[in-house]
């Protein structure tokens, strides 16, 4: 059987499988039947902000005091 995708959205699956909305074998099957996106993934790479007075300090140590 054919699901719609928002009954088989991670989010609410669960609940759905509880009240006999979606069977837990049916959903296993959909599961393993996705295909692998892995390779579309890129990698993120951020620089968090310096904390307040971490500036600072790192200013007074250059400054050889």
């Amino acid at each position: 059987m054919s699901y719609p995708d928002f009954l088989l959205d991670k989010r609410v699956v669960g609940r759905n499988i509880e009240k006999g909305l979606v069977d837990k074998k049916e959903y296993q099957k959909a599961l393993k039947s996705l295909a692998d996106a892995e390779g579309n993934a890129e990698p993120i790479v951020t620089e968090e902000p310096a904390a307040e007075g971490e500036a600072e300090s790192s200013d007074q140590s250059s400054d050889g005091e």
